[in-house]
């Protein structure tokens, strides 16, 4: 089994990686967590959190995970491109 990895660090979802596999039928997988999407979104919005602390976290940082959509991916699609 042959396949090539590509490592990406992206602005919303952070560190990624997008694995083409080298033979039919070409599969191609994108990794991404879900943790670091949220740490990237508190950021964004001037939330102070301590990352090994998630489970007593503000009522804030409460309200942000529980809104969690599952977020687009053409940010890194765009990179494919």
């Amino acid at each position: 089994m042959v396949s090539q990895n590509i490592y990406l660090l992206d602005e919303d979802f952070g560190p990624l990686l997008i694995k083409f596999c080298s033979y039919f039928p070409y599969a191609v997988k994108v990794c991404i967590s879900g943790h670091e999407w949220v740490k990237r979104q508190l950021a964004k919005a001037g939330i102070a959190f301590e990352a090994s602390k998630w489970l007593n976290c503000s009522t804030k940082i409460q309200a942000l995970i529980h809104k969690i959509e599952c977020p687009t991916t053409s940010g890194v699609y765009g990179y494919m491109a």
